[in-house]
């Protein structure tokens, strides 16, 4: 089951390719899966789009800025476990500081994301 996601993945993406190359523009995919999203998570945006018929791109950007948006506890992130202690922080002062700043992340991606990555 694995192998036909990573077969119909790359497909999609050699399509975008293909397509860019038809198009004589450049194409450029600059993402790389290291940990959470893990590969399945990313194939699953990029199936996504291509059952859609639209571009990846914005999935896969969303998919990681979401990803990376781990402010409102200390165990998400390794840099927030690692000032908690020394830091003298609690618990509750990532959530006071981290779900808004998660929050805005979200509001900016939802809104960015489309106008550099059209769909």
């Amino acid at each position: 089951m694995t192998e036909t996601r990573v077969s119909h993945g790359t497909a999609a993406l050699a399509e975008m390719f293909a397509r860019a190359k038809a198009e004589k523009r450049a194409a450029f995919l600059p993402y790389f899966c290291i940990g959470y999203p893990n590969h399945e998570e990313s194939l699953r945006a990029i199936e996504s789009a291509a059952a859609l018929g639209v571009d990846p791109r914005p999935l896969v950007i969303t998919v990681m800025v979401a990803a990376s948006a781990s402010f409102a506890t200390p165990i998400g992130y390794q840099t927030n476990t690692l000032v908690y202690g020394p830091g003298g922080y609690s618990f509750t002062d990532f959530i006071k500081i981290g779900l808004p700043l998660n929050l805005c992340i979200g509001i900016l991606t939802s809104i960015l994301v489309p106008l550099f990555w059209p769909l």
